[in-house]
């Protein structure tokens, strides 16, 4: 392996040969350029990551300052803790003034939006809930101008959803997340490049591409040269009773639906066999045995899981598009490729967490290192990829390039499943997981970008047309938000990680290897036996950030927490870490987001979203209750305070309907824990 670092010809010159632009304003500050605006605030973190004080911020992640600097945009987006919030804060914010008055009701009608935008589906990260949805929110709880934050921020979508409203009607926004890869996928939803640039810029790095890789991903057919679109694998099996190898389309042909379990019976013995057999088939479980290579990249011997390519689809000008058999011959060429490539490639080990050692048993795959989720054929055309992304010198074509690299990163991989009754194009891998299938598809860079090229300018061009929203984008654990000054947000809109459901930085550790800055673990607030975190360390680390987020909203205003999970204790946790930071509940609907996940579908998790709506006590309240803390009078002015933030009526299918929350055992709950939460006895 080479890391060569040279420019790639004249690839970009068309984009980087644009004038740099006007005088351009940030935080009270004129510039000449954009550049210079880049430039002097770039500096000015240079100098604050040398700051060992800054460095102890909870979820500082993990990366040398180069790699922090290349990827950040300051002071949009650092991919660290951004040091200009308060800055960013006093040219957008409005202080807190307790003598306006501010009078919302929780909203009050169940909220149903789709997923399926472009948009939303421009990049495969993990859960996202859709930018329609929270611009509903948006609307009912803010105003003009108002300064909205989202610490889970995940991809963005929070963000988005500020861009989308109409013009005149900008909601400006902080967004925070432990995992570089969600800030880096944000920055770019928020600072898209130029559609046109793009549009140029990507086509040539996939032409390039292509080019270069071309004897990988041709065959000569009937004398005519052919262009693979995609190569189907089987891993070999070995027949439990006679030992035999099992590589053939029997495989194949046994899993029509992708988690079936069907028997079949061994070529060579005809004994029943399955993949997953049950107890009343009679089948025996196929056996999975490691093979071992020497492995390049890293210097020594590894393990693999040995698989053969079974068949692959083709086209070509004279017969079109079919698929046929992989040849003696050609497989041949496929076993003499390794993992070498003339670009850098990342060699991770794998961070060691629930997937990797319980769920989804990587090591039983032979998958220790980032690498090894690779075929040799497709590391050597990712690493190509990645190395032209990242050589453009303008910031945002050069992001916008590797945004459009990892959004189908997954789809390179061996996480790519092959389903022989519905495969008909790439990222057909299984979101929220590390899954390897038994039977993969290796698919070409033109049959994997392609489309997704064309489908990612059409989703920067209604980005590039949004509102004139600022936003401020801040890498870290949402459980110490200290550069964020009190009372200063407007409003709070949050999808948090709900107990072991996703485990984000096992998740993300493919994309932010290459990125060479990953998510610092520490302070992750997740369910991981692995790292013996259970629902009570899960609750301290949710109570923690709830806590900051209390801090920073203004008294009076609202937050929205948005709840996927089935399981109770995980739902008691959350309920405690609002109550105990200081937070008093008022209202729970459900977000339906239409299409359902994999794991709604298959895993019996629950359809639907619930959003809590939850506030934060105003000044008035506060300030007479420590006058009549311990009183009678106090639990009664707390009493009618909760109330007037509770809706009156809501009609629901024609028909009012009962609002639990005014319910008397409700009130009583709400007002004992006011009480405790501020160290006071209960007088009733």
């Amino acid at each position: 392996m080479v890391d060569r670092d040279e420019q790639t010809g004249h690839l970009f010159a068309d984009m980087e040969a644009q004038p740099a632009g006007g005088p351009v304003e940030c935080l009270g500050m004129i510039f000449e350029s954009d550049e210079a605006r880049r430039e002097h605030f770039l500096e000015k973190l240079k100098e604050k990551l040398k700051d060992p004080e800054f460095r102890k911020i909870e979820g500082f992640p993990i990366g040398s300052d180069e790699d922090i600097l290349a990827l950040s945009d300051p002071p949009y987006y650092t991919a660290c803790p951004n040091p200009f919030i308060a800055d960013f804060i006093r040219c957008h914010g409005k202080p807190c003034d307790p003598t306006v008055q501010y009078l919302c009701p929780p909203l009050t009608q169940d909220v149903r939006q789709t997923r399926d935008t472009l948009v939303y589906s421009a990049h495969t990260y993990h859960t996202k809930v859709p930018p329609q949805a929270i611009a509903e929110f948006l609307r009912h709880y803010t105003h003009p101008g108002d300064i909205v934050l989202d610490a889970f921020a995940g991809s963005g979508m929070t963000g988005v959803a500020c861009k989308l409203l109409p013009r005149g009607e900008e909601r400006h926004v902080v967004l925070c997340d432990l995992a570089p890869a969600a800030t880096f996928i944000s920055a770019t939803y928020l600072d898209p490049p130029p559609p046109a640039a793009f549009d140029r810029a990507s086509a040539g790095l996939l032409k390039a591409v292509c080019e270069a890789t071309r004897d990988l991903w041709t065959i000569t057919v009937d004398g005519v040269i052919a262009d693979i679109e995609f190569e189907v694998w089987s891993e070999i099996f070995l027949c439990p009773h006679c030992q035999d190898p099992i590589e053939t389309t029997t495989v194949v042909s046994a899993t029509e639906t992708i988690g079936s379990a069907k028997e079949f019976p061994c070529p060579h013995c005809n004994a029943l066999v399955s993949k997953a057999p049950t107890k009343s088939s009679g089948a025996t479980r196929l056996e999975r045995h490691l093979h071992t290579r020497y492995d390049e990249a890293l210097g020594f011997p590894v393990k693999y899981i040995p698989r053969a390519p079974l068949i692959m689809q083709v086209r070509d000008v004279k017969r079109g598009r079919r698929r046929i058999d992989t040849s003696i011959e050609h497989r041949a060429r496929l076993d003499s490729l390794d993992y070498r490539s003339d670009y850098w490639f990342p060699t991770d080990p794998l961070v060691e967490g629930e997937r990797f050692s319980r769920k989804d048993c990587l090591p039983s795959f032979g998958v220790t290192h980032v690498h090894h989720f690779y075929f040799p054929r497709q590391l050597k055309v990712f690493s190509h990829m990645w190395h032209l992304a990242s050589s453009a010198a303008e910031d945002r074509i050069r992001r916008s390039l590797q945004f459009f690299v990892s959004s189908n990163a997954l789809g390179c991989t061996i996480l790519n499943r092959f389903g022989p009754t519905h495969y008909s194009q790439v990222n057909k891998f299984f979101s929220g997981t590390l899954y390897i299938p038994s039977v993969i598809a290796e698919t070409s860079p033109s049959y994997v970008y392609t489309n997704k090229r064309k489908r990612l300018v059409k989703a920067f061009c209604k980005m590039h047309a949004a509102n004139e929203a600022q936003h401020l984008i801040t890498t870290q654990s949402s459980t110490d938000l200290r550069l964020l000054p009190d009372a200063c947000i407007d409003y709070v809109f949050v999808d948090p990680p709900f107990g072991r459901n996703l485990q984000y930085s096992e998740l993300n550790q493919i994309w932010e290897a290459w990125l060479r800055v990953r998510t610092q673990r520490d302070p992750e607030a997740v369910m991981d036996s692995s790292r013996d975190r259970g629902v009570v360390e899960y609750g301290h680390l949710m109570r923690g950030a709830f806590s900051e987020l209390w801090r920073a909203l203004k008294p009076g205003r609202w937050m929205s927490v948005v709840f996927h999970n089935s399981s109770n204790a995980v739902w008691m946790g959350i309920q405690e870490g609002l109550q105990s930071a200081g937070f008093v509940v008022a209202d729970v609907r459900t977000l339906d987001k239409k299409r359902q996940s994999y794991k709604q579908i298959r895993q019996g998790t629950v359809k639907q979203d619930l959003v809590i709506s939850a506030y934060r006590p105003n000044y008035g309240l506060e300030e007479r209750f420590k006058l009549e803390a311990g009183t009678e009078n106090g639990v009664w002015d707390f009493v009618g305070s909760h109330m007037r933030q509770l809706p009156v009526f809501v009609s629901k299918d024609g028909q009012a309907e009962a609002i639990a929350e005014r319910q008397s055992y409700l009130l009583f709950d709400r007002m004992v824990a006011f009480h405790v939460q501020r160290g006071v006895t209960v007088p009733l």
